[in-house]
């Protein structure tokens, strides 16, 4: 870029040849150092030139300056971006796989997304996070009975000593646990089998009792025949009993049976997302449910961006229920430092740890915790125009819209996301507009329906429904916060993996504008839509002017610096010394034998090209370069080489005053009609002060001799 300007402009703005300008000029200080012969049409063409130069070189520069940051590298670097994107997709799944049990089990049934409901919608993300956590279904119940087992799980944790969580023992394998899980079930079924086996017998010593009785009594034939026909009636009558007691048991029976594979199936699950219980809560208060919804957290305000996350993870993995760190995206406000949520189970001592870690430094920087407190709000409320049953039918398209395109960025169903995804089954149907044009026809008020100045808000129950299954999708799925029109990126590794939600406010009691409304919801949507995927990115012919790579190119750069010509048929590979007859057998060599490097290469481009492609891309602060100080008039303006060039190494043309200007002043008081293209000051004429003359003079002190040199 330096040696654009040099070359195409003569010189660096700030006046040493060949270093780079501190910030952008205005139009009008680049005005003052160009040729007073160039046009005005060349002149802007020129300009732009200037700014895609200065532009070239300032994402040059930050790319450089930057390219080795975690954060940067997360966002471009292409192996980065990939294993993001699966470590992204596979919690992506661990969030449906939480969604659809929880829908399963009912707990989004009888819930509507309204501000009087906060409670119950509290206790839903409460629910996803104790299963995102890997809890199980007995560990839901701490919802209904928060607190217990808490007293035993902390002494549990005191006998252990402060075990560290990172250092435990690795869970058994599946086998041994699926035995585990049948020995249970039998022990489980043992009681209510025995009882079966106990009555049976009972059963068996009556009949056998009876049987006895009657062979004692008197050996007369009309008699035995009663006494037989007694006895079979008898015996049916126990037989029909013992079956009916056996389908009892058996009933019972295939009830614990069912429950135990339920439980079966919630470690499977835990295994699955790969959060297993710590150890001290697999013992004797095991059968307590885990308020696992419950973190402690330390919140770090100012990391610099050259530490890795995983040096932080490193120092804080030694202490007791570490569970996981999270960084925040950099701000260029803050010099590209980060937030940092470093989290704990809730039955952490986390003040203690917030005290051992006050004085730790990370490459010379002080971490400076401090305790981070629970979130307040957590149901937050949005408008209450969302009520009416319009917005209704707009939101259900928009996030159906939605929907649709998130789950296709990541595949979460396939190929049909309608098909797959149960959320979006007859969702069309609420959006199916009615009228009555027939009716209107026949009564001649066709094209009646005047809009209204100011509506009622009229609410929908039945879309009321068909939105919050939407919405709820959105938020634990994709952690869409859709009336608060954002998402969170890093919600998965943050201390509540389902935080907080905007819902709907009340109705409003009054009428309100149509103008209003709409204007809210066209802001609102302007919002929305910048979730939605694909997302913008340049054109070709945009990245180009500012500067692509072609990884081609780069390759035979690399190539041409890595070879050496020695003699006339002698050239070395620079990275290995070894000599080859001609040019092409070292190109070939470095192809083959140095293809790591060459691949670094490649990557290298096509790291810089997404930098280039994103138009969100990062960048400082514009900064405006100070104006040029006026130069004395009288000296003679700078020596051009080209049309549009200039030289800094001569001071800048003058100033053309007010009193000077060429042209006669205008009304406005300007120099001239085309002051403002050269760079003339707008300065209106100066006022005649009216000043009160001192009556006494002036002393003069001069000497006699020399009457000249002392003359005022």
């Amino acid at each position: 870029m330096s040696e654009f300007l040099t070359s195409k402009f003569g010189g660096s703005p700030d006046g040493a040849p060949g270093r780079p300008p501190t910030g952008l000029q205005s139009f009008k200080e680049f005005l003052l150092r160009l040729n007073p012969a160039v046009g005005e049409v060349d002149a802007v063409r020129c300009y732009k030139e200037y700014k895609m130069a200065f532009s070239r070189q300032q994402m040059e520069a930050f790319f450089l300056a930057h390219r080795d940051e975690e954060w940067f590298r997360l966002k471009y670097h292409p192996e980065d971006i990939e294993r993001r994107d699966a470590e992204t997709h596979d919690a992506l799944q661990k969030r449906l796989d939480v969604y659809m049990y929880l829908r399963g089990k009912g707990w989004f049934d009888n819930i509507s997304l309204d501000i009087q409901q906060a409670s119950a919608i509290i206790k839903v993300l409460d629910a996803v996070q104790i299963r995102f956590e890997g809890g199980t279904g007995n560990d839901l119940r701490a919802l209904e009975t928060p607190g217990k087992g808490e007293k035993e799980r902390g002494m549990e944790r005191e006998k252990e000593g402060g075990k560290e969580r990172g250092k435990e023992t690795p869970p058994s394998e599946p086998q041994k646990q699926e035995e585990v899980h049948t020995v249970d079930a039998e022990h489980r079924l043992a009681p209510r089998a025995e009882k079966a086996r106990k009555r049976k017998h009972i059963d068996k010593v009556k009949v056998s009792e009876f049987n006895s009785a009657s062979v004692s009594r008197p050996s007369d034939q009309s008699a035995e025949r009663e006494a037989d026909r007694k006895r079979e009636k008898e015996n049916m009558l126990h037989r029909e009993l013992t079956e009916k007691k056996d389908q009892e048991d058996d009933k019972e029976n295939r009830v614990a049976m069912k429950r135990c594979n339920e439980e079966t199936e919630d470690r499977k699950m835990e295994e699955k997302m790969g959060q297993g219980r710590p150890e001290e809560e697999k013992g004797g208060a095991a059968s307590f449910p885990c308020q696992l919804h419950k973190t402690r957290s330390l919140f770090m305000r100012n990391i610099p961006p050259t530490i890795y996350k995983e040096e932080i993870v490193n120092l804080c993995v030694k202490y007791p229920g570490f569970m996981r760190v999270c960084l925040s995206e950099p701000h260029a406000e803050y010099r590209f430092f980060r937030r940092c949520w470093v989290t704990f189970d809730h039955l952490a001592n986390i003040q203690d740890i917030c005290w051992q870690l006050q004085n730790v430094r990370l490459r010379e920087y002080k971490l400076s915790p401090v305790v981070h407190r629970d979130l307040c709000r957590r149901v937050r409320m949005a408008n209450g125009i969302t009520q009416h049953r319009t917005l209704m039918q707009e939101h259900i398209s928009l996030a159906a819209q939605l929907i649709r395109s998130l789950d296709s960025r990541w595949s979460v169903w396939g190929g049909d996301q309608d098909k797959g995804n149960p959320v979006l089954k007859n969702v069309s149907y609420h959006l199916i507009e009615e009228v009555s044009a027939e009716e209107e026809e026949l009564t001649g008020r066709v094209g009646a329906a005047i809009p209204q100045s100011e509506v009622t808000v009229e609410r929908d129950n039945g879309l009321v429904k068909v939105l919050d299954g939407l919405l709820l999708y959105l938020r634990v799925v994709h952690s869409v916060d859709f009336y608060n029109a954002c998402q969170h990126s890093t919600e998965n590794e943050m201390p509540s993996c389902c935080g907080s939600v905007h819902v709907r406010g009340p109705v409003p009691p009054n009428r309100v504008p149509t103008l209003h409304m709409l204007e809210w919801q066209k802001k609102f949507e302007v919002k929305l839509r910048s979730l939605f995927w694909p997302r913008e990115t340049l054109s070709e012919d945009e990245v180009g002017k500012l500067g692509r790579k072609h990884p081609a190119q780069e390759v035979d750069k690399f190539v041409r610096a890595n070879t050496r010509e020695l003699d006339r048929e002698k050239w070395l590979c620079v990275l290995c010394e070894k000599k080859f007859k001609g040019p092409e057998f070292v190109r070939k060599h470095l192809l083959s034998r140095h293809g790591e490097q060459v691949e670094e290469v490649r990557k290298e481009a096509a790291f810089f090209n997404n930098f280039l492609m994103d138009p969100k891309r990062p960048a400082l602060p514009e900064m405006r370069s100070p104006p040029p100080m006026p130069s004395r008039p009288g000296q003679a303006g700078p020596a051009f080489s080209h049309q549009c060039g200039w030289s800094f190494n001569q001071p800048s043309p003058p100033f053309i005053g007010y009193e000077r200007s060429p042209f006669p002043p205008n009304e406005y008081g300007d120099g001239g009609h085309f002051g403002w293209f050269r760079g003339v000051p707008h300065r209106k004429p100066q006022q005649k002060r009216v000043t009160h003359r001192e009556p006494r003079k002036v002393t003069r002190y001069c000497d006699l001799d020399a009457p000249d040199a002392g003359a005022s």
